[in-house]
């Protein structure tokens, strides 16, 4: 990230003469920018462990949302897009389903996400075994 190289860099850049060059010294940032992007930095460090998280391989439906729900807490702004309720979410009430059977909550299911539950039924088939010879192997694959 390019702020966290600039406020690594920023130690060495204040003992450094930069009087010499003044096209470069306007595009420093001033001490008050500068606590400004350590500020933000901790914000973009909270943001960068919430992307990380997501990319997971064995993060399922209710983890994302458990996320969100906590980072709405601190960034109240957030919530437009992070919520259940969200323009991005297809399928709120399937989302809610879905959270609630991970986090083992399918008793609190309304009657409109058991409706969304009857739509991924389906009927079992047990699947009847193949039996070949050893001579007849190359047919039963």
């Amino acid at each position: 990230m390019m702020v966290e190289r600039f406020c690594t860099l920023r130690e060495f850049l204040a003992h450094r003469d930069f009087s010499a060059d003044k096209p470069l010294i306007e595009h420093l940032p001033t001490p008050k920018e500068c606590q400004k992007l350590t500020e933000l930095l901790k914000h973009l460090a909270k943001f960068n462990s919430v992307q990380k998280s997501l990319q997971r391989d064995d993060i399922c439906i209710a983890d994302p949302r458990m996320i969100f729900d906590h980072i709405m807490e601190e960034y109240l702004q957030m919530s437009k897009y992070l919520s259940a309720e969200a323009d991005i979410v297809h399928s709120p009430v399937f989302e809610s389903t879905i959270v609630k059977i991970q986090n083992e909550k399918a008793t609190d299911l309304t009657a409109e996400e058991k409706d969304v539950l009857t739509n991924l039924q389906s009927e079992v088939t047990i699947p009847i075994p193949v039996v070949f010879s050893e001579e007849d192997y190359a047919s039963a694959c």
